[in-house]
C-alpha cells in the first residue's frame, strides 16, 4: 500500500471512530467530535509544514481558534489544542511574523483557566509560548532543548521513590555508555529497563526521558532502534499471560513509536518493525483484553493493514481510549504516518485546490486530468456557496475535506467526474446539505470498489441526463453496505461465488441502476420481514414498492441498521413492518389490548398522556389530531400586476378552447358554402391547436404552463392570426353559430384587455403554494420528514432514533408546510407537549427546520414561519386549555434570527407530557412524587428524544400581536383571498355561479394549485366559495340596520382563515362538477343552486 494511501487509510478509521463515539455511543457532542476532528487533521498536517518551508498552516490555525472557542472550559483536549495553536504560530511567526495573531491569540487564550497550561512544555525558543507565558502570566514550563546528559538521567531517577538503590542504576548507567557494548547485552540491558518500567518502578515520563538520552549518547541509532524493539518483545513475553506488565507494555507502544521514529528516517521504524517480525500475542485474558484491543488498533494503524474498515471496539472502551483518554498518544502515531508520506506528497499548482490539505491536493493530481479540472471548479463553487452562507452555516473548508475525503474519492474511484456533478448538485445555499450526504454515504469494501466502477462505466448514465438514475446508483452503494452488515452473501459464498464482489455484481449484471436497487431492494426486503412469516412473494413484494419506493426503503433499511444497538430499534422495526405491509399503525400506538407486548406497552404510555389532557379538559382528539389547515400563497413584493396579467391570460386560454370545440363542431358539420370561410375556420382550428402543443403537459402546475406558452415563441403572432380570421369571418357574414361568436367575441375583448397590459411581464411569475397541517404519523412518509427539511433526524444522520420517539410518543407533535405543487414539506417545526413545575400543559416548539431551497430566499422563508405560526396560533386557539405556546431560543439553523423579537420570559419544565417512553422500563413502578426521581427521568427523556428544551429556563413566548405585525403582505391566506373577494362580489352579484366565475377569472392563478379539478368543476372550491358567500351575507345583514340581524350579533368575518364550510352532500357535488355536461345538467344545477346558496 503506498504511504498516501496508508495515510489516508488510517485517518479515515479514525475520523469513522470520532463519528461513531458522536452519533452512536453519544461519548461526544458535536463540539467535541469537530475538535477532535480538528487535532487529527493538524497533527496529520503538522510534519509537512515543519518540512516545507513554502507552505504556510493559516487555515490550521484559525480553525484552532474556531474551535477552542466552541469547547467548554473543562474539556479534556483544551491542553492539546493550545499546545498545538503554539506550535503552529511559531510556524507562521517564522514565515510570516504577525502582530495581529498574538492579539487574537490573546483575546482567546487569557480567557481559559491557568489549569490548561500546567502540564505544558515546550521549548525555550517558542515566540508563542513566551507570549503567553510572560504577556498573558500563563503557566507554560519552558524548557532547554538541550541533550540529555548522564548526571541528569540519574538526578531524576534518584527523585523517583521505587527506584531507591544502586542496583537499579546499573543497567542505565551501562547503556548511556552502551556504544562498545555487543548487541546480545545491549538487548539484556533494555529488556531490564523496559521489565522496571512494566513493574512501574517508574512511569512514562521517566522512560521517554531516558530514551532520549540513550539516542544522544548512541551513535548508531539505527541499530539500537532494533535492539530496543527485540528487548521491549523480550520482556512482554517475559510476563505471565494475565499480568499487569503486559499491559503496560500493550500501551506503551503509543509512547515508544513516536520516541524510536522521531531519531531514523521517514519510513525506517515501519521497515525495522517488519525485519525484526515485531508481534506482541495476545494474552487471550479477559484481565488484558482492554490493553490488547488497545495496542491492536495502533498497530494496525500503523502497519495500514486495509481488511478491517473500523477500529476495533472492545466492550466499548477501547474506541474512548482512542479517542478520548488517549489522545495524545495516538496524534503521535499519526505524526509519523504523516512524517512518511512526506517523501510522495505532491502539491497542487492550483490556488483554489491549495485550500485543501496537503495528503488530498497529492492525491487528486494523481487523478486524470479531466476529473482535476472538473474538481477545481467543484472548490471554487464550495468557497463561494459557503461565504454567501450565514456564519453559523458556514464549514472551514480544510477540516471538511480532511473529514469527508475518505468517502468522496471512494465516489471518485467509482463514479469518476459524474461524481463532482453530483456533489455539485447538492451545493445550494450552504454547504450543509453536501455534508449530510457525505456523512451517510457509507464505506464500502475495497474489493467492490473497482467492479462497480466498471459497471456505472458501462451503465452510461450522467447526472445531467439521468439524475434519478445516478440518485439510484448512490442508493446502491447505501443497500451494499447494509446487505454486507447483514452477511446476506455469506450463504451465497459458500455455494456459488468465490468472492463477496462477484455476488453482488451478479445481481447488478445487465441491470440499469434504479434495476440494480430494486432487485437489492427485495433482497434487504427478504431481510426485514424474515421473522414476520410473511409469505413474500412477487406479488407481494410489488404491493410493497407501490407504497414506499425501494430508494426510501433501502435509506430505512440501512437506518435499522444504524440503530443496531439502539433499544428503540424494536419499535421502529415493527412501524416500518407495519408501513410496508399498510398495516395499523394508530392500533400498534393506542391499542392496549393487542397482542403485540412491545405495542401494547407503549399503547398504556400514549394511554397516560392522554389521560393527562383530560384532566386538563383538552380534548385528545382537537390536540393529538387537529384536522383543520392553512393553505397560503406566497408571492415575491410588485409581483400584483404580473399575476394579474396571467390570470388575463389563463382566462383567455379558456375561451380559446371553447372556441376550438365549437370550431371543430363547424368544421365536421361542412355546411359553408364559402369554400375561404372554410379555411378560416380551418386555421383559427389549427393556430389553437399549435399553442395547445405548446404547453407543456407539467401535472404539478398547469396553469402556470398556460401563461408560459402563451407569452413566450410565435403565440402572440398565432393569436393575432386568429383575431384575424375571426374578423374576417365576420366581415364575410360566415354561417358560424351563436356560440362560436359567443367565444369569438369574448376572445377579442380578452385580447384588447390584456393589450392594456402590454409594459407589464408575465414571465417572471413566481407564486409558491403550502398548505399548514399537523402532520398523521400514520403516514409513511413520517420517517423522512428529516430527509425533507435537510435536519438532523434525516434517516442519513445521527439522530435519527428521536424520529422513532417523535413519531411512537402521542406529545409529540409536528406542524408541518407542504409545498402544494411538489406535495413535500418545505418547513416544519417539531413540537411536544411539555408539563410544567406549576402542573400546566404548554406547547413547545424544541426547533423549526426549512428546507434550504426555501430557507435561502429570506422573503420565502419568514412566509414559511409565519405560515407555522399562524396555524400554530389556531391550533391553541381550538385548544385553549393548553396554557401557552413557548419557543426554544435556536443556537443554529435558517431561523437562528427569525424568533428573537418574541419576548424571553421564564418557564420551568418539569418534563415532555407523559415522560420517556423506555422500552424496559415499567412505567408503573416509578414513584412521580419523588423529586430525585422526577429529575431523573427529565433528563433521561432529554437523552432519548433528544429534546435540547427540557433543559431551558427561558423561552420566546408566542404573541399573536407580533406575528400580525410580522406577516408581510406577500403571504396571503388562501380562504381569505377568497372571501375578500367573495365581500367584494356580493355587493352586486349573489348567484353562486357567478360568483365563482368572476373568482376564477380573477384568481385562478393563485387558486388553482389548492383544488384537485379544475375550479369550475372541483366541489371542494364550490363549497369554499358557497361558505365565504355566506359569510358575506350574513355580515351585510349584521352591519345592515334594515336587515335582519344574525343571532349572534357575531360577524363571520371576525375570524382569519380557517373556515368551517359546510359540505355538501354527494348528489350537489355531482350535479357541481356535472354542471357544464350537457342543457339537461345545467338546468339541474341552476334548480337547485341558480338562486341563491344555501345557509350554512
Amino acid at each position: 500500500m503506498r504511504l498516501t494511501t496508508l495515510l489516508t487509510h488510517a485517518i479515515s478509521q479514525i475520523s469513522n471512530t470520532i463519528n461513531t463515539l458522536h452519533r452512536q455511543h453519544n461519548v461526544l457532542d458535536e463540539n467535541e467530535a469537530n475538535a477532535r476532528h480538528a487535532l487529527l487533521y493538524i497533527n496529520t498536517c503538522l510534519p509537512f509544514y515543519k518540512e516545507n518551508k513554502s507552505s504556510l498552516p493559516n487555515n490550521e490555525f484559525d480553525l484552532l481558534i474556531e474551535t477552542i472557542m466552541c469547547l467548554p472550559h473543562n474539556s479534556k483536549i483544551l491542553e492539546e489544542m493550545v499546545y498545538l495553536l503554539i506550535i503552529v504560530n511559531d510556524i507562521l511567526q517564522e514565515r510570516t511574523p504577525s502582530e495581529k495573531r498574538f492579539q487574537t491569540i490573546s483575546s482567546v487564550i487569557e480567557k481559559l483557566p491557568d489549569s490548561i497550561f500546567e502540564n505544558i512544555k515546550i521549548d525555550r525558543t517558542s515566540k508563542t509560548a513566551n507570549y503567553i507565558k510572560s504577556k498573558l502570566n500563563k503557566p507554560i514550563e519552558l524548557i532547554d532543548p538541550a541533550a540529555v546528559k548522564k548526571e541528569n538521567v540519574v538526578v531524576m531517577l534518584k527523585g523517583v521513590e521505587e527506584y531507591n538503590g544502586e542496583e537499579n542504576f546499573e543497567a542505565v548507567d551501562k547503556l548511556l555508555d552502551s556504544n562498545a557494548l555487543p548487541s546480545s547485552e545491549q538487548i539484556s540491558l533494555l529488556v531490564k529497563l523496559i521489565d522496571d518500567y512494566a513493574l512501574g518502578k517508574f512511569q512514562e515520563t521517566e522512560l521517554t526521558t531516558i530514551l532520549h538520552a540513550l539516542y544522544s549518547n548512541n551513535k548508531d541509532k539505527d541499530e539500537f532502534t532494533k535492539n530496543f524493539l527485540k528487548a521491549y518483545q523480550i520482556s512482554y513475553d517475559g510476563f505471565y499471560r494475565k499480568s499487569n506488565g503486559k499491559n503496560v507494555l500493550l500501551k506503551g507502544i503509543a509512547i515508544i513509536f513516536p520516541i524510536l521514529d522521531k531519531h531514523l528516517t521517514p519510513g525506517q521504524l515501519l521497515e525495522f518493525l517488519s525485519e525484526i517480525n515485531f508481534d506482541l500475542k495476545d494474552p487471550q485474558a479477559s484481565e488484558n483484553d482492554n490493553a490488547y484491543y488497545y495496542y491492536f488498533n495502533i498497530i494496525k494503524l500503523f502497519k495500514g493493514e486495509k481488511n478491517t474498515g473500523e477500529l476495533y471496539d472492545y466492550n466499548g472502551r477501547v474506541l474512548s481510549q482512542i479517542i478520548y483518554e488517549e489522545y495524545g498518544r495516538l496524534h503521535s502515531i499519526m505524526q509519523i504516518l504523516s512524517r512518511d508520506t512526506l517523501s510522495g506528497i505532491e502539491l497542487s499548482k492550483s490556488p483554489v485546490l491549495a485550500l485543501l490539505p496537503p495528503h488530498i491536493q497529492s492525491d487528486i493530481s494523481e487523478q486524470k486530468r479531466s476529473v482535476q479540472v472538473e474538481f477545481e471548479k467543484f472548490i471554487t463553487l464550495f468557497v463561494q456557496v459557503n461565504q454567501n452562507a450565514s456564519k453559523h452555516q458556514q464549514r472551514n473548508i480544510s477540516l471538511f475535506f480532511f473529514k469527508h475525503y475518505d468517502v468522496i474519492r471512494q465516489l471518485l474511484c467509482i463514479m469518476g467526474s459524474e461524481s463532482i456533478y453530483y456533489m455539485r448538485n447538492h451545493l445550494a445555499g450552504t454547504v450543509l446539505n453536501l455534508e449530510r450526504t457525505l456523512e451517510f454515504l457509507p464505506r464500502l469494501p475495497e474489493e467492490l470498489l473497482q467492479p462497480l466502477a466498471q459497471y456505472f462505466n458501462q451503465c452510461g448514465v450522467t447526472t445531467k441526463k439521468h439524475p434519478e438514475q445516478i440518485d439510484a446508483f448512490k442508493t446502491c452503494i447505501i443497500a451494499l453496505k447494509t446487505l454486507i452488515n447483514l452477511q446476506a452473501h455469506k450463504e451465497e459464498l459458500e455455494t456459488n461465488f468465490s468472492s463477496m464482489s462477484d455476488y453482488y455484481l451478479s445481481i447488478a449484471k445487465g441491470k440499469t441502476p434504479q434495476e440494480f436497487l430494486n432487485a437489492l431492494a427485495k433482497i434487504l426486503l427478504s431481510f426485514i420481514l424474515q421473522k414476520n412469516n410473511i409469505d413474500l412473494t412477487d406479488k407481494v413484494i410489488s404491493e410493497i414498492f407501490k407504497r414506499i419506493k425501494p430508494t426510501q426503503f433501502a435509506q430505512l433499511a440501512a437506518a435499522s441498521q444504524h440503530m443496531a444497538q439502539d433499544e428503540y430499534r424494536d419499535v421502529y422495526l415493527n412501524l416500518l413492518q407495519l408501513d410496508l405491509i399498510g398495516g395499523n399503525i394508530d392500533a400498534f400506538l393506542h391499542d392496549t389490548h393487542q397482542q403485540n407486548d412491545l405495542g401494547q406497552k407503549l399503547a398504556h404510555h400514549n394511554e397516560r398522556i392522554r389521560t393527562k389532557l383530560i384532566a386538563q379538559s383538552i380534548s385528545p382528539k382537537t390536540a393529538l389530531h387537529y384536522d383543520k389547515n392553512l393553505c397560503v400563497i406566497v408571492q415575491p413584493a410588485n409581483i400584483t400586476s404580473q399575476v394579474n396579467k396571467g390570470n388575463l391570460i389563463v382566462v383567455l386560454w379558456t375561451y380559446l378552447t371553447q372556441l376550438k370545440k365549437e370550431t371543430d363542431k363547424l368544421l365536421a358539420k361542412a355546411k359553408m358554402t364559402d369554400v375561404k370561410n372554410t379555411q378560416r375556420l380551418a386555421a383559427i382550428a389549427a393556430a389553437i391547436e399549435m399553442l395547445q402543443k405548446s404547453i407543456k403537459q407539467n401535472q404539478l402546475n398547469p396553469t402556470f404552463e398556460i401563461v408560459n406558452a402563451l407569452t413566450t415563441g410565435n403565440a402572440q403572432a398565432l393569436i393575432e392570426k386568429i383575431i384575424r380570421n375571426i374578423d374576417a369571418l365576420i366581415a364575410h357574414n360566415a354561417e358560424t353559430s351563436s356560440v362560436f361568436n359567443e367565444f369569438a367575441q369574448h376572445t377579442k375583448d380578452q385580447c384588447e384587455i390584456i393589450k392594456q397590459t402590454k409594459n407589464q411581464p408575465t414571465n417572471k411569475i413566481d407564486l409558491s403554494y403550502f398548505r399548514v397541517e399537523q402532520w398523521s404519523k400514520e403516514k409513511f412518509a413520517t420517517f423522512f420528514l428529516g430527509d425533507e427539511v435537510g435536519c438532523c433526524l434525516a434517516t442519513t444522520n445521527s439522530q435519527f432514533q428521536a424520529m422513532v420517539q417523535r413519531r411512537m410518543d402521542d406529545a409529540m407533535l409536528f406542524h408541518v408546510a407542504i409545498d402544494q405543487i411538489t406535495g413535500r414539506p418545505a418547513a416544519l417545526i417539531w413540537l411536544y407537549l411539555a408539563e410544567t413545575a406549576d402542573k400546566d400543559i404548554v406547547l413547545i416548539a424544541n426547533f423549526f427546520e426549512v428546507n434550504t431551497k426555501y430557507a435561502v430566499n429570506d422573503s420565502l422563508r419568514l412566509a414559511l414561519l409565519n405560515a407555522l405560526l399562524l396555524f400554530t396560533q389556531k391550533y391553541c386557539e381550538a385548544n385553549p386549555n393548553i396554557k401557552g405556546f413557548y419557543m426554544n431560543q435556536l443556537s443554529y439553523g435558517w431561523n437562528i434570527k427569525d424568533i428573537r423579537h418574541y419576548p424571553l420570559t421564564e418557564l420551568v419544565i418539569a418534563d415532555k407530557l407523559g415522560g420517556p417512553f423506555i422500552p424496559d422500563i415499567d412505567a408503573e413502578q416509578i414513584d412521580m412524587e419523588d423529586l430525585d426521581t422526577c429529575k431523573q427521568i427529565q433528563e433521561l427523556t432529554k437523552q432519548k428524544y433528544y429534546l435540547v428544551s427540557l433543559n431551558q429556563n427561558q423561552f420566546h413566548k408566542f404573541d399573536s400581536a407580533i406575528l400580525a405585525s410580522d406577516i408581510k403582505p406577500e403571504m396571503i391566506d388562501k380562504d381569505m383571498l377568497i372571501q375578500n373577494a367573495v365581500f367584494l362580489i356580493a355587493k352586486y352579484e349573489t348567484k353562486l355561479d357567478k360568483v365563482m366565475q368572476l373568482i376564477i377569472d380573477k384568481h385562478r392563478l393563485e387558486l388553482a394549485p389548492f383544488y384537485q379539478a379544475s375550479l369550475e368543476r372541483d366541489a371542494n372550491f364550490i363549497n369554499d366559495v358557497n361558505f365565504a358567500l355566506q359569510n358575506s351575507l350574513d355580515f351585510e345583514s349584521a352591519n345592515d340596520p334594515t336587515k335582519e340581524k344574525n343571532l349572534s350579533g357575531k360577524s363571520n368575518m371576525d375570524s382569519l382563515g380557517f373556515f368551517s364550510s359546510p359540505k355538501f352532500t354527494k348528489e350537489e357535488n355531482y350535479l357541481i362538477a356535472h354542471r357544464h355536461d350537457n342543457e339537461q345538467a345545467q338546468h339541474q344545477y341552476d334548480k337547485r343552486f341558480g338562486l341563491i346558496i344555501r345557509k350554512s
